[in-house]
């Protein structure tokens, strides 16, 4: 599995929201640690989302770009649905919001 980054120096920080895209798939999260941990633990962990949708469809490279990046952990879930409704709309005409699997948004 290769894992893309966007600016891969900046894989080590934290309190994010990111974007893993898969094809025309994406997925949107928030992490207050290391955002290279948290991806690991989306590929390894089989009950991870994104990891059943790799096997699902046999994926062998996910692109992986930070969306915003907070001074505190206060307000990632708040960015982070900020961020999925900013997907949804931009993207509303492209694609329909199925292609974010994010649990809820299902």
């Amino acid at each position: 599995m290769r894992i893309n980054y966007k600016n891969e120096n900046r894989k080590y920080e934290t309190n994010v929201v990111y974007q893993i895209s898969m094809g025309m798939f994406d997925y949107i999260g928030q992490t207050s640690r290391p955002l290279e941990m948290r991806i690991k633990e989306h590929l390894y962990n089989k009950n991870s989302e994104v990891r059943q949708f790799i096997d699902t469809n046999n994926l062998e490279e996910i692109k992986v770009k930070i969306l915003y990046h907070l001074p505190s952990n206060k307000r990632l879930y708040n960015m982070e649905t900020k961020a999925m409704a900013q997907y949804i709309v931009y993207n509303s005409k492209k694609i329909a919001y199925k292609t974010l699997i994010n649990r809820d948004f299902r």
